[in-house]
C-alpha cells in the first residue's frame, strides 16, 4: 500500500486493483463467480436513477451493490 500525501490513510496501489480486476472479470468469465448472488439488485439501464436511490437508501433496501443490465 502506499500512503497518501499528508494523511495516514493508506490506498491499495493502481497496478494492484488493476490485476485483481483482470481477475475478477476472467473469474466472471469462467462462471467462477455467482454474480447473480452477488448482486440481487438488478436494473435495466433506463432506470439508472432508481439503482442510485436504492444505494441511498441502503438501510431500507440493503442495496450495497447493484447491477445494471446493458
Amino acid at each position: 500500500m502506499r500512503r497518501n500525501e499528508g494523511t495516514s490513510e493508506g490506498c491499495a496501489d493502481d497496478a494492484d486493483l488493476y490485476a485483481e480486476q483482470a481477475t475478477v472479470l476472467d473469474l466472471n468469465a469462467r462462471g467462477k463467480l455467482r454474480t447473480q448472488e452477488l448482486t440481487p439488485h438488478r436494473f435495466p439501464l433506463d432506470r439508472i436513477n432508481n439503482a442510485f436511490e436504492a444505494v441511498q437508501d441502503l438501510l431500507r433496501t440493503h442495496a450495497i451493490f447493484v447491477g445494471l443490465e446493458i
